[in-house]
């Protein structure tokens, strides 16, 4: 009786033990598994989602990469304007003396203007300045033919900043404007409705060609008027909206004031950061909205795009799954090799007792 006492004890103290060491082998087996995955699978999940909204948003720019190159024809344009301006920036006082013969050199002039851009419908203007940017001579783009003609409508001239920032510029150099958005102008003709705007210096043609360095003032300017707001037509399932929540529809009115912050919740804050973000709403949709282009007095004009959630989704579950069936066979086997370890440790003090 005196002996089965102390022997009752150590099992009972050797029980414990072995409880003891079972469970602090499984928390340091699962202590840094757990760890590792609540700090780096959220991080990778936010990671993934990153990624793929950059996707998209290189899908949209891809999508005006024409866009680009087509102002880049533009600018080549206006660049040789500049070199062969209308007869009478060249002349400049001489012009008012010979004025028969100046209006019957702008009429050849005009028509050598429609013979090459008669398949350049989007040119809905061209202004010739002079040094005071005073408009010496226009042409604007008939409705009906199609013709750039000289008329007396009114015209669309440019701020006084950005043609003395132009007459700044060197031979060959070319001011590109903020966006003009003028919706009263785009009721009574759509293709006024967005407009950007073209600039280069002319300066004095010499024998040799034009100097590559300014060798006097400019004689004037030459800016085209393009109309890019045929954009929002084009791009049907893009959504077009201004800084003040206002859609933009060429040629129409822009409806309700604020209409896609009704629309889309808490879009006002993600104008408000000015910079590339995600719009989430309430039953998964998701919108990416970028300020792609800068206006003069309307502030950026941003584009949503709506972004297809499911393959990011699918591959979260898909990660979920194969981490929480890691997990599993790593808990089974740290449980394994706890229970070894312990039953060892058991045997040991059993020996001992």
């Amino acid at each position: 009786m005196y002996l089965e006492q102390p022997s009752f004890a150590a099992a009972l103290l050797l029980m414990k033990l072995r409880s003891q060491i079972l469970i602090l082998l499984i928390l340091f087996g699962l202590a840094p598994l757990a760890v590792a995955l609540i700090t780096n699978l959220p991080l990778i999940i936010s990671s993934l989602e990153l990624f793929y909204h950059k996707g998209h948003l290189q899908n949209l720019r891809a999508d005006f990469r024409d866009l680009d190159q087509h102002i880049a024809s533009r600018v080549e344009m206006v660049r040789l304007l500049a070199k062969l301006p209308e007869p009478g920036v060249i002349l400049g006082d001489q012009a008012e003396k010979n004025g028969m013969e100046i209006n019957k050199a702008r009429k050849r002039y005009t028509e050598w203007i429609n013979r090459f851009m008669f398949d350049q419908p989007d040119i809905i203007q061209i202004l010739f300045l002079d040094q005071s940017a005073t408009a010496q001579f226009w042409l604007e783009r008939d409705n009906e033919t199609l013709e750039l003609i000289h008329d007396a409508n009114p015209l669309d001239m440019p701020p006084s900043e950005q043609i003395h920032a132009a007459m700044r510029f060197k031979p060959g150099g070319v001011l590109t404007s903020p966006i003009s958005i003028n919706p009263k102008a785009g009721l009574v003709n759509p293709t006024r409705h967005m407009t950007l705007r073209l600039i280069s210096p002319i300066y004095a043609p010499t024998s040799t060609g034009y100097p590559l360095e300014e060798t006097g003032p400019p004689l004037g300017t030459v800016v085209i008027n393009i109309d890019v707001g045929g954009l929002a037509r084009v791009y049907h399932d893009t959504h077009w909206v201004l800084d003040n929540g206002n859609y933009l529809r060429p040629g129409n009115d822009h409806g309700r004031i604020g209409a896609a912050f009704e629309e889309f919740p808490g879009l006002k804050d993600i104008f408000a950061e000015d910079k590339l973000a995600l719009w989430k709403g309430e039953h998964g949709e998701r919108v990416i909205w970028v300020p792609l282009f800068v206006t003069e007095k309307s502030g950026p004009l941003w584009v949503g795009r709506y972004v297809d959630p499911s393959p990011i989704a699918f591959f979260r579950r898909k990660l979920e799954l194969r981490t929480g069936l890691i997990i599993f066979a790593l808990i089974v086997i740290i449980l394994l090799i706890a229970r070894w370890i312990a039953l060892r440790t058991e045997r040991f003090g059993q020996d001992l007792i």
